[in-house]
């Protein structure tokens, strides 16, 4: 708000040289007066001008608050935002204005919403200006005021009585002209959504809007939503409905969602067409009592003294423009506030939508190759059909579990089979290796195609997570719209490792198979020669220990002498032998049971290697897939979501703080002068 000016007191030259200077110095007189400011006669109108523009000083300081609320609301470069802005200074000028000689007229502007509506606006134009005693050639005039001019462009008319060139003006001698304390300025505009009829229409004193039922709906003009007319009514606009028999119309008759609220529009019903048949029946015989009692009847029916009341009401205009503009302003801000309110609950909708989009395809793909377990065979619906299937599978199998059974069921036969019998192995010890692997790789390409087709579907549910992130982003002209967050999602695209490839997941289990095929397998290949050397190495053993019994009794035999004696001899040698054979085979056969039982040991551990394995393998799988899925696939929509509640909790602030704002404004506004209250009708 600038400064009230500072009054100025006229100079006064001392009493010793006042006739001197009065009387002999005219020039000097003037440069005094000119130095003051004003001259004395005009003094009082400054003072008035002066009192006045402090008078409005807080509806001032209102106005300048609202348009400065304007651009941090209202999206720049809107129309919208131009035309609020500019009608607020407008108005802000008039109440600042530091001469009385600027405020010249009260400016009344009719404005029909639609062509069937132009000609009752004009009836009631020319009903307001007509004078049922003025002349015959002045009620021609304002009859045909819009013969030989532009149907589409305005009609500004004041009171007057010479026509001048430079005014272009319709210049007419109309009592309602002159029915205020200022003169009337009445300027009727066409049917049109410009912005520059519109402006005229909220900046002027006394708008008035006139509608026909017929064509337009009362609704549809009040209603805050409606696209009818871009800029809402402020309070103080007069809206005329044009209908038959005004008068039987009570305030019931409109609904409450229309009447309620204090930012409603003044509603007068009227007929224009009657109240011109009550002029013509009045001037076509002024003296006869029936034209005199027709005119009244008429003219009370048609309800246009009502508009006049309202009219004449003891008001100030300009001060009740102001604040009545000032609350339309507040409502368009509280729309505006709405609406970014709802932006920002979409958001948050958005938010949840791609955090539960991402959590759905991770339970999706986890469910697809491990299976649901039977606890958890509730039913889970999810937002988007195109991920997942609506409802979670609950015969889903364990897809890991079910390849390492298929690997199970090839490799049990072999490895617990006849191929790998102690008595097979003997004679191809060195194939062992060989087959186990070969039999292993071939049982774990069962596992590779049990497990590809699930695992293929994760590059398409990446595709459509990062699809439907980029359509759900805030786009301009939202607030909400981040070029950097969506550049930094197009950067998380574009890098090399955001590829999901299938056969990477593979991985662990390939790792699986490696140490399969080396440690473990290595171990049953040195178990399978050493049970060849300990066979042979037992049966060289029996032998040695038979061959030993038999030197050691026949040695002994021979040295005590019984050797000569030929019978007793040959006897002994035959114990001897039997004894020695059976000694033989007993360490032959023991030591062939321990090789065999040490063989048989190894192909158990084998297994129970195997199983370690293939429970080792799951959860590694598991835990891949599950750093694949929160690295790769939800890695968009998870950055997304994050970026934007970031935004989101930020603008939530700002909304929350511009509507504080906004509600101080309100108060400020209900803290001015208060105008007189609505009339009814």
């Amino acid at each position: 708000m600038r400064p009230p000016l500072r009054q100025l007191r006229p100079h006064r030259p001392p009493h010793c040289l006042a006739s001197r200077s009065v009387s002999h110095t005219p020039a000097r007189h003037a440069t005094e007066a000119s130095v003051a400011g004003t001259s004395d006669p005009s003094l009082p109108g400054l003072k008035k001008s002066q009192s006045q523009r402090l008078e409005h000083a807080p509806t001032i300081t209102t106005l300048h608050t609202a348009r400065q609320l304007f651009p941090r609301i209202i999206a720049p470069g809107s129309q919208e935002l131009s035309f609020w802005k500019d009608v607020l200074s407008r108005i802000a000028e008039e109440l600042a204005a530091t001469s009385a000689s600027t405020i010249r007229n009260i400016s009344v502007v009719v404005y029909p919403v639609d062509e069937l509506a132009s000609t009752d606006a004009r009836a009631l134009v020319s009903a307001l200006l007509e004078d049922p005693f003025a002349d015959e050639a002045q009620a021609e005039t304002v009859k045909n005021r819009w013969n030989d001019r532009n149907q589409h462009l305005r009609l500004d008319i004041e009171y007057g009585t010479k026509e001048d060139s430079s005014n272009p003006c319709l210049l007419l001698q109309s009592s309602f002209l002159t029915s205020l304390p200022l003169p009337l300025r009445v300027t009727e505009l066409p049917p049109s959504r410009s912005a520059d009829d519109l402006r005229t229409l909220n900046v002027t004193d006394i708008p008035i809007v006139v509608i026909n039922p017929v064509s337009t709906s009362l609704r549809d003009l009040l209603d805050a939503k409606s696209s009818l007319l871009p800029f809402p009514l402020p309070p103080h606009t007069l809206v005329v409905l044009s209908t038959a028999s005004p008068t039987c119309l009570s305030s019931s008759a409109f609904p409450n969602s229309i009447t309620a609220g204090p930012n409603t529009p003044h509603i007068l019903p009227l007929d224009p067409s009657r109240a011109l048949t009550a002029l013509d029946a009045f001037r076509a015989s002024p003296s006869s009592p029936l034209h005199i009692q027709r005119y009244q009847d008429d003219m009370i029916a048609s309800n246009l003294p009502a508009l006049r009341t309202m009219l004449s009401a003891p008001v100030d205009f300009r001060a009740h423009k102001a604040k009545a503009l000032l609350q339309a302003c507040t409502s368009v801000l509280n729309t505006s506030l709405e609406d970014a309110k709802s932006e920002v609950a979409d958001a948050r909708a958005t938010i949840h939508a791609l955090l539960g989009e991402a959590v759905g395809a991770r339970e999706a793909a986890l469910d697809d190759v491990f299976g649901v377990k039977p606890p958890e065979s509730e039913a889970v619906v999810y937002t988007s059909p195109n991920l997942r299937d609506p409802v979670r599978d609950v015969n889903a199998e364990d897809k890991v579990r079910l390849g390492f059974q298929r690997v199970g069921a090839v490799l049990q036969p072999y490895i617990h089979g006849p191929g790998l019998s102690w008595w097979s192995v003997l004679w191809r010890a060195d194939e062992v290796g060989w087959g186990v692997r070969g039999t292993l790789r071939s049982a774990w390409c069962e596992l590779d195609r049990t497990l590809l087709p699930s695992l293929s579907k994760l590059p398409v549910a990446q595709a459509q997570l990062t699809h439907f992130t980029y359509s759900r982003l805030p786009a301009p002209p939202s607030p909400l719209a981040s070029q950097v967050l969506r550049n930094s999602v197009d950067q998380l695209v574009a890098a090399p490792d955001y590829t999901v490839r299938p056969m990477e997941l593979l991985a662990p289990l390939n790792r699986r198979r490696t140490m399969l095929e080396g440690v473990v397998t290595d171990t049953l290949e040195r178990a399978a020669q050493g049970l060849i050397a300990r066979v042979f190495g037992s049966a060289s053993a029996g032998v040695g220990a038979g061959g030993a019994w038999i030197a050691w009794q026949e040695g002994a035999a021979w040295l005590v002498g019984s050797a000569g004696d030929a019978a007793v001899s040959a006897t002994q040698l035959a114990e001897a032998v039997g004894t020695g054979t059976g000694l033989g085979l007993l360490v032959a056969v023991s030591g062939i049971r321990w090789a065999v039982g040490k063989w048989e040991r190894a192909r158990r551990d084998w297994w129970l290697s195997w199983k370690r394995v293939a429970d080792g393998a799951e959860r590694d799988m598991k835990a891949s897939l599950e750093e694949v899925l929160e690295k790769k696939v939800m890695l968009v929509p998870v950055r997304a979501s994050a970026g934007l509640e970031d935004i989101v909790g930020k603008r939530s602030a700002e909304v929350d703080r511009l509507c504080a704002e906004v509600k101080k404004t309100e108060e400020a506004i209900r803290a001015l002068k208060p105008s007189p209250a609505k009339q009814t009708v």
